[in-house]
């Protein structure tokens, strides 16, 4: 179960809280002014963390490894400028869906007033 508690009524009650923790596998989010500062969680969560943590990167790895090299022979200047053209491209699709979302969102809207 997450809880959420002050850093104050953390430092009261650790004990108690590493006990609910590593038995009733609890998880805590200790806040200091009404913003979250850290997690407990039970070692077997952080563990699965770490390791979902460590494949991330090890692909990560391997895919700049893969684009370094079959972007070796392409002149840097022309590479940047096709990144640049992507990215413009999926800016622009991304807008796109917004618009029509938001022509949906328009749509309903009028359909609930008209039908009221």
């Amino acid at each position: 179960m997450l809880k959420i508690i002050s850093a104050m009524k953390a430092s009261q009650d650790i004990v108690q809280i590493m006990d609910e923790v590593s038995t009733a596998s609890d998880t805590y989010i200790i806040e200091q002014g009404g913003m979250a500062l850290v997690a407990i969680v039970p070692i077997k969560e952080y563990e699965q963390m770490q390791t979902i943590k460590e494949r991330a990167w090890e692909r990560l790895h391997k895919f700049m490894e893969k684009a370094s090299e079959a972007t070796k022979d392409v002149d840097p200047e022309v590479l940047e400028k096709e990144i640049q053209m992507a990215v413009e491209a999926v800016k622009k699709e991304e807008l796109e869906e917004m618009k029509e979302k938001a022509n949906l969102k328009a749509a309903e809207s009028k359909e609930i007033y008209t039908n009221t």
